[in-house]
């Protein structure tokens, strides 16, 4: 699972990578980061949690290189 959140108060963007990860679901994560960008300021913050990842395959680079 991905999941993209943000914090507007706090100018945070957060994203959690949760058990198995794929490509196709951090490609379909895309357009929610970038609504979520949208919303926030020059000058943000980004938090990044990989806590609860199982695995994520090679293939993953690519979106995760465009996110």
């Amino acid at each position: 699972m991905f999941l993209a959140t943000s914090n507007k108060t706090s100018q945070l963007l957060h994203l959690s990578y949760i058990g198995q990860v794929g490509p196709e679901e951090l490609e379909r994560g895309l357009e929610d980061i970038k609504a979520l960008l949208a919303e926030l300021a020059p000058g943000f913050r980004v938090l990044v949690d990989f806590g609860r990842l199982e695995s994520m395959g090679i293939d993953c680079v690519p979106p995760v290189g465009r996110a």
